[in-house]
């Protein structure tokens, strides 16, 4: 009985030990959450705002119309709360003020199955200059090609896209050449343009 006695006090010190030590590592833990959360509050509440892109920057999404009629320049419609801070006109973007923008599209055309020849179009991202200059290869932006039918089938589908100085007032247009019907689906044709920076 003494023996056991005498080994009850080491334990209890250990015991104790361990639970100071517990209890140590807890108020680490919640002295280190708090110091993150407030790290995290301050960096969102004062840095991240001053950070962060600017919202108000021009940008636009348009998908082909539905019509799907066959004509040179494309005609375009709006999806809601795809066109920020820039007009679409006649089937062009405007663009509001001086910068460097990103222009895209992907041109998609309708397949005839029946014919088995290829025939190879064009499709162009032109500008018309607010000054009326836009008869020049100066107004040519992007060109691509789309292999349309043939034996192999190759794609019908083009995409181009670069980024370009442009002024307030210049006019983005996209146009295919020779005339040809456009595959109208959201997925295969449509035209974007979004401000980098100002210039």
């Amino acid at each position: 009985m003494t023996v056991l006695n005498g080994k009850e006090p080491a334990q209890q010190g250990v015991s104790s030990s361990q639970g100071r030590l517990v209890h140590c590592l807890l108020l680490w833990v919640v002295l280190l959450s708090t110091l993150q959360i407030l790290t995290l509050a301050v960096f969102f509440a004062v840095v991240y705002p001053q950070i962060s892109v600017k919202s108000d920057l021009p940008s636009g999404f348009v998908i082909a119309e539905r019509e799907g009629k066959i004509k040179e320049k494309i005609s375009w419609e709006q999806k809601p709360g795809m066109v920020s801070n820039i007009k679409l006109i006649n089937d062009s973007f405007q663009i509001p003020k001086d910068g460097l923008y990103y222009l895209y599209t992907k041109i998609s055309l309708v397949t005839n199955a029946s014919v088995n020849q290829n025939h190879t179009s064009n499709h162009f991202i032109k500008v018309k200059r607010k000054d009326g200059s836009d008869e020049s290869d100066q107004s040519f932006l992007l060109v691509g090609d789309i292999i349309n039918g043939g034996p192999h089938k190759a794609s019908t589908s083009g995409y181009i896209g670069g980024q370009f100085v442009l002024n307030a007032g210049d006019l983005i247009y996209v146009n295919c050449h020779p005339p040809t019907k456009i595959n109208p689906n959201d997925y295969e044709t449509y035209f974007g343009i979004y401000m980098l920076q100002e210039v």
